[in-house]
């Protein structure tokens, strides 16, 4: 599993001709299953605009680069939404997360994406820099994920229970019995 600042900027190559279309920008998901459902691809320069390349041309999500079926041309993104139902990746960053008891967890930052089946399963939020740098970002399971708002994400209080003590149960080397609790 990747996130998707790890897969921006990936190389995106026709299979058949070798020749790179462009890199990895965005990624559009299904709101109510996680899918897939293109990837927003910019071709480099200082003109061009990111293209749609659909996820039924994609061949294969490597490593090094998403290999995309020969002959398929990326098609160009109007102002209009380019898939109904689907979101951006990135138009959930900074997006507030709360629980079903109306409690703040944290900002949404990125997203997991599953390689294999093309499909995001994971929210990775932001608690803070200080608790982000010694305990890593928790992250909250796609499929329990009960609201994608315009304005928020609302998780049942037992999936923000569960990713709070998975971030506690990470040992911090610097503390000690005697330090007080970073708030």
């Amino acid at each position: 599993m990747r996130t998707l600042g790890e897969l921006s900027g990936l190389a995106v190559v026709g299979e058949g001709s070798g020749n790179k279309l462009g890199r990895i920008d965005d990624l559009l998901f299904e709101s109510g299953t996680g899918e897939i459902t293109a990837f927003l691809v910019h071709p480099g320069g200082l003109f061009h605009k990111a293209q749609l390349l659909p996820r039924l041309a994609v061949r294969a999500l490597g490593t090094d680069a998403l290999l995309v079926e020969q002959g398929h041309v990326l098609e160009d993104v109007t102002s209009e939404p380019a898939l109904p139902g689907s979101l951006s990746a990135k138009s959930l960053d900074g997006r507030p997360i709360l629980d079903d008891t109306g409690k703040y967890l944290g900002k949404a930052s990125d997203v997991l994406v599953a390689e294999d089946t093309l499909t995001v399963t994971a929210v990775q939020y932001s608690t803070g820099v200080i608790a982000s740098v010694l305990h890593g970002r928790p992250t909250v399971p796609f499929s329990v994920i009960k609201a994608i708002g315009a304005d928020s994400i609302v998780v049942p209080v037992s999936a923000a229970e569960a990713s709070n003590a998975a971030a506690a149960a990470t040992p911090d080397p610097e503390a000690s019995e005697a330090s007080s609790p970073i708030p």
